[in-house]
């Protein structure tokens, strides 16, 4: 049993709790990182947001509820049982609403469950039945005000139409949209990106074009004529070009043309970039002379929930930041990323926890095999040293040269070579690849931080960067 100090401060806490949940219920269409994480859970809260009890909506009245309970600790601490029952009335009313609605409200849940508690913490049996009265009564005006209410603000419902979270029905069965995009959510992101660099490249030109016209006329210039003088200065060698495209030789492999044709694009190319250099270093002083304001920004990253489960990891397991690797041991940018992500793990060394998934390619015939390895090594304490080796060794290692690997680490090779034999580890890779693409991950490295996901290779500064952003949220 709880002693009257201890339920005291279980009350003020469930308060406080009930206040916040209520605050960020409140503001769910106004923060993205809010948005972002009713989004993950479902559309319930966004369509709950638009409910209202006279003309207010309910997540006002929650704040409002939780601010009364909050003063009766202090000054009507006698009727705060009846205050709860009477808000327990209302909560009814809501699990109803979305009910009927066939949508899943986290906010709404989190706050039944934290009147629930405080129904139990404040009980007055010898007025129990006062109580009960009084939650019904509380349901029955409720209920009428919010459909009234829904009436009034939207006209008839058909309780047959789909919910904007659903994007087909068969049968009686509902697709719902996170169905739809979230294993498709890294491709999806890509493709924004993609817009985002169209839309970034012609902005820059536009802004270009504005400084290059203000600062002529402020000269007295002609800005075609400051244009063109800059644009003279752009020049292609022919030894530029046949450098280019000795060094990228292997890059055009599936080139269908004449070399002569694939030069001229070549040069194309360098004259492009070397327009784009040359405008950049000529605007680059008068951006601070005439201050640009930009705001076009890159697409947010994609928001995923991924489970540790049964993956290697590294740091203590309260860690403010939780980074999880999505790799394949053949991929030659996981490779290149390995050397970034062992310095990152120095850097954080006990300020993150990391953890590491197989993520196998099917193209990568030997992938799995490398991977199932290295947790056969871990099995003697030694996965991630193992696992600096495979990014280092040769991609095509064969069983044999797996166990030798774990020799040099003074591994047991009987074991070893035993554990790779019994393939006790292949549903665990698997497991990981399947969550993974449930998950939305579509190629490798993907790296997710704190449940956004960054795919591709991280540089050392992008990577802290995102860590840091992380950290600084818990500060």
């Amino acid at each position: 049993m709880l002693s009257e100090k201890n339920k005291d401060r279980l009350i003020r806490f469930l308060i406080v709790s009930g206040f916040i949940a209520a605050v960020l219920a409140a503001v769910e269409g106004r923060v993205e990182w809010v948005s972002s994480l009713c989004g993950f859970l479902g559309s319930g809260c966004r369509e709950t947001e638009h409910v209202t009890l006279l003309k207010v909506p309910v997540a006002l009245w929650g704040v409002a509820f939780y601010i009364l309970l909050g003063a009766m600790l202090f000054f009507g601490r006698n009727v705060l049982f009846l205050a709860v029952m009477a808000g327990a009335g209302f909560e009814l009313t809501l699990i109803s609403a979305m009910v009927e609605m066939k949508i899943v409200c986290f906010f709404c849940l989190v706050n039944l469950g934290i009147v629930f508690i405080l129904v139990l913490l404040t009980f007055d049996q010898p007025r129990m039945w006062q109580a009960l009265t009084l939650t019904f009564f509380c349901f029955l005006v409720s209920d009428h005000l919010l459909l009234t209410s829904r009436a009034v603000s939207h006209g008839p419902v058909s309780v047959k139409a789909p919910e904007p979270s659903v994007v087909a029905v068969v049968g009686d069965r509902e697709i719902k949209i996170r169905e739809l995009e979230g294993p498709l959510s890294t491709k999806i992101y890509k493709l924004n990106n993609q817009i985002y660099a169209l839309k970034k490249d012609r902005l820059d030109d536009l802004i270009n074009t504005k400084l290059i016209e203000m600062d002529a006329l402020e000269k007295g210039l002609s800005p075609e004529i400051v244009t063109y003088k800059i644009m003279s200065e752009v020049q292609v060698s022919d030894g530029e070009v046949e450098s280019y495209y000795k060094e990228h030789l292997g890059d055009f492999s599936e080139w269908k043309g004449s070399v002569d044709e694939l030069k001229a694009r070549i040069r194309q190319f360098l004259i492009a970039n070397r327009t784009k250099e040359t405008m950049d270093a000529y605007t680059k002083p008068l951006r601070e002379k005439y201050p640009v304001t930009v705001f076009l920004t890159p697409p947010p990253l994609p928001v995923t929930s991924v489970s540790e489960g049964d993956s290697p990891a590294l740091g203590p397991a309260d860690a403010d930041v939780t980074v999880v690797e999505y790799s394949d041991y053949q991929c030659p940018s996981c490779r290149k990323a390995h050397d970034i992500t062992k310095q990152i793990k120095k850097e954080y060394s006990g300020r993150i926890r990391w953890v590491f998934k197989d993520f196998p390619l099917d193209r990568h015939k030997n992938a799995k095999n490398m991977a199932e390895a290295a947790r056969c090594a871990g099995e003697q304490g030694k996965f991630w040293e193992y696992q600096d080796i495979l990014f280092s060794s040769n991609k095509n290692a064969d069983q044999k040269e797996l166990v030798r690997a774990g020799e040099t680490l003074g591994l047991d090779p009987v074991v070893l070579n035993d554990c790779m034999d019994s393939d006790r580890y292949v549903h665990l890779v698997e497991k990981d690849k399947k969550e993974g693409r449930e998950a939305g991950v579509s190629s490798t490295p993907t790296f997710v931080i704190n449940g956004r996901m960054s795919p591709g290779y991280l540089n050392f500064k992008a990577f802290s960067n995102l860590i840091e952003q992380e950290l600084n949220k818990s500060l």
